[in-house]
Parts: C-alpha cells; structure tokens; sequence
C-alpha cells in the first residue's frame, strides 16, 4: 500500500475527490510511485490508473488538470498487456468520467 503522506496536496486533493466519487475501499494503492510526489497509482482488480500533477502542480484548485493513463494488467507481474488510454491536460470532473468508463470495460 502506498504511502500518502509525502504526496504533494494536488494529488492528496485529487484522491479525496476519487474516494468521495468511488468510495473508500474500492481501489488499492500500488508502491509503483512512491518516489514521485505529484503521482498516484490507483489498482482495481487487473485495471491500473496512473495520475499525475507534475505539469499543473502550481495551479489554483479551479484551474487543475490531469495527466492520466489507463493499463489492464497482469494480475501477479502487473505488467501491461493493453493500454486503454492516455489523457493529458484534463479536468477533474474529465477524470472521473474516464475512470468510470474505464472501470465498465
């Protein structure tokens, strides 16, 4: 499990409005992005999400955006066997949007 602490307050927003969105137990966090602060992994079974705020980090909370991608993966390697998506310079309610399709497939 991932260690939310030492991530920036971008990706600390963003996560809070994905749990009030999803709920609190629905995704795990992956430790593949521990050493990056504006980055998440979000695991819901083989459906990975990865977030970032390293572009838009010194913006204000209205003007936020999102880099995204989305990857079915193998379910004990976690290696990529298809890419869904990748969405650059997207809003906050654009990602949730995205993240409910994805978790549809």
């Amino acid at each position: 499990m991932s260690d939310l602490q030492n991530k920036d307050e971008t990706i600390l927003e963003i996560y809070q409005f994905i749990v009030e969105n999803f709920g609190q137990n629905i995704f795990t966090l992956p430790n593949f992005w521990d050493g990056d602060n504006c980055a998440i992994g979000l695991l819901r079974d083989c459906r990975l999400i990865y977030i970032s705020t390293w572009d838009f980090r010194n913006e204000k909370n209205s003007n936020m955006r999102y880099y995204t991608e989305f990857e079915i993966v193998d379910a004990v390697t976690f290696e990529t066997i298809r890419a869904y998506g990748i969405f650059e310079n997207i809003t906050r309610d654009d990602l949730i949007a995205k993240i409910k399709a994805f978790l549809e497939l």
